[in-house]
């Protein structure tokens, strides 16, 4: 499942997608390029509900939002990810073409790009090892900065991403390190 970049962004015709899914509430929001963001909505402490199916549940955008293949192709990626089978099929589903215009930086692209595509469903790699992929061993700390600012929660899937004694390190995305854990730990039931 390889990265796409698009054509220029208009801002002005972003439209959202609320989801619900097993780790709670979830946001799609969609340019005519591609994926803008993929989000968490959790207001309240993580609790996954491991049988929770996802499916729509607002939009905002009018409802021509849900014809867009961008929202579709989003919500069969993340429907076969949640599933117990979730890396056979998983690995099959749309390439999800993301927007270019998310970020300015080449850094976080390539970083991204290395871990959504090098880094399979089930694997882990430190945030060093992961600096060396990118071509720069030491550049830990901004792998880090990468991962914070991923706005592709679980598509480029920094939750993979470790400290090199092996724990699991921060998570940015809502619902923390606890929600890190869980995603783990979905994985490795292949």
């Amino acid at each position: 499942m390889g990265v796409k970049f698009g054509n220029k962004c208009d801002e002005r015709h972003h439209q959202t997608v609320s989801i619900a899914s097993p780790i709670g509430p979830m946001v799609v929001t969609v340019c005519s390029n591609g994926l803008h963001r993929l989000s968490t909505a959790i207001d309240h402490q993580f609790v996954p509900n491991p049988t929770a199916k996802v499916e729509v549940t607002g939009v905002d955008g009018g409802v021509d939002v849900l014809a867009n293949p961008y929202v579709n192709d989003c919500i069969e990626w993340l429907s076969a990810y949640f599933r117990n089978d979730g890396h056979e099929e998983y690995a099959s589903k749309p390439v999800i073409q993301f927007c270019p215009f998310v970020t300015n930086s080449e850094f976080y692209q390539k970083v991204w790009h290395l871990l959504r595509n090098e880094i399979p469903f089930g694997r882990t790699i430190s945030y060093g090892e992961l600096a060396a992929l990118s071509g720069n061993e030491r550049a830990s700390r901004a792998v880090g900065s990468a991962m914070r600012n991923n706005p592709f929660l679980l598509m480029v899937p920094c939750h993979r991403v470790i400290n090199k004694d092996g724990t699991i390190g921060n998570f940015s995305g809502t619902g923390g390190p606890t929600l890190k854990q869980w995603l783990l730990a979905h994985e490795s039931h292949q």
